[in-house]
């Protein structure tokens, strides 16, 4: 089983603003898992 964190989750979690999250997303900086804005554990160890 696979940990997805919603973007705030990752915020938290990384110290980082959601804005910044929701930014890294946006410049696929980052790969969500769906077209839905969630984040993979591995994408957050990134």
């Amino acid at each position: 089983m696979e940990a997805i964190f919603t973007p705030n989750e990752a915020a938290a979690f990384s110290y980082l603003s959601p804005k910044q999250v929701y930014q890294e997303i946006e410049y696929k900086v980052i790969q969500p898992v769906s077209d839905v804005p969630r984040l993979s554990f591995a994408a957050l160890v990134y």
